[in-house]
């Protein structure tokens, strides 16, 4: 009888041995984040307590949420940010501010001041005995990138009482690569160097001059369109023609100026640009302009001496800038966005 004992102590203790590795595992596998039949999950403190208890939201679109049909109006305590980068898809590298307003708030208004921020590093930020902002309550919410990522603005803005975590007071906000602002972008060196036609001269950098001595013809030159920033973008891309405040054009110094692609992507822009330049317009490249997209386009001005005339008297700026124009504001007036490529071209001495 003794003898068959010891089997069946070998065989429970045998059970009881991968029951512990099960559990383990278990354990284990909600370090992970997956839920198992523990629902094990690390607080902000280090805990393990259970994942219900820690709710992370991650919105697809912050500026759809819908007003809340039953508003529960609970201060929120401890205030958690999780941003992914939107290019890298990294949860370590956006950076940046996120303001909030009260409802109704114009955010372009340069008198308009948040009421409350949030300093956001390495994809991650938080305040703690927070108590500025409650639930099921609308707000304008805008992530201010200080020029090195775009601004976005999410008007309204709810904190969701649905995911608020009432047994610690906290709140985690998640915004995915779909709903975060991307990284500025760098733009390449504009003018291709070298490619200026005879009669015209590249003064360092910023200048191109027409040649003074000839009554009328033609010049061109060409540029390129690129994106030279990795996980990166360059926002609402436009060709820009502007006139000097000190010596402005007319709008009739050129009789004729178009544009061909040489090589490279080919970004669809008009041939005829004439009465882009005449009036100042903007021409629209791109609503993206991700690293590695690149275009060299072929510009070329048809001019009468009448009209554009000598020693800087007329001179024109001509350039790739983001935000849809010349140093347009983003969603806040003191972010450019990226620095934009311009040179002057105007007809004096060689």
């Amino acid at each position: 009888m003794k003898k068959a004992i010891a089997p069946v102590i070998v065989i429970l203790a045998i059970i009881a041995f991968v029951a512990s590795i099960v559990a383990v595992l278990s354990v284990y596998t909600n370090v992970t984040g997956v839920k198992t039949v523990q629902k094990l999950c690390q607080n902000t403190v280090g805990q393990w307590v259970d994942c219900s208890l820690i709710p992370f939201t991650t919105y697809t679109n912050l500026g759809s949420v819908p007003a809340p049909a039953s508003p529960e109006y609970l201060s929120i305590k401890e205030l958690q940010v999780l941003m992914q980068d939107p290019q890298s898809e990294s949860w370590t590298d956006e950076a940046g501010t996120l303001r909030l307003f009260t409802a109704g708030t114009d955010v372009k208004d340069p008198t308009a001041t948040a009421f409350a921020t949030v300093t956001i590093a390495s994809g991650a930020g938080s305040q703690s005995s927070w108590n500025k902002a409650s639930t099921d309550t609308k707000y304008v919410l805008v992530s201010d990138g200080a020029g090195t990522y775009y601004d976005k603005e999410w008007n309204p803005f709810y904190f969701l009482a649905s995911k608020y975590n009432k047994a610690l007071g906290t709140y985690t906000l998640t915004i995915d690569k779909t709903d975060a602002p991307p990284k500025v972008g760098t733009f390449t060196t504009f003018l291709v160097s070298g490619s200026n036609s005879t009669g015209t001269k590249v003064n360092s950098t910023t200048a191109i001059w027409v040649d003074d001595s000839v009554a009328s013809g033609t010049f061109n030159f060409q540029f390129d369109i690129q994106n030279t920033g990795a996980n990166t973008i360059l926002k609402d891309v436009v060709l820009f023609f502007k006139s000097d405040v000190t010596n402005p054009m007319e709008g009739n110094e050129f009789s004729g100026v178009t544009l061909q692609k040489s090589t490279g992507s080919d970004f669809n822009l008009p041939s005829d640009v004439k009465s882009y330049v005449a009036n100042e317009v903007p021409v629209p490249v791109t609503a993206s302009l991700a690293g590695g997209a690149s275009g060299r386009y072929t510009i070329t001005f048809t001019y009468s001496s009448t009209n554009f005339q000598t020693g800087g008297v007329d001179k024109l700026y001509i350039g790739l800038d983001d935000l849809g124009g010349w140093l347009a504001s983003d969603v806040l007036p003191a972010n450019k966005g990226a620095t934009a490529q311009a040179y002057s071209i105007s007809r004096d001495v060689l």
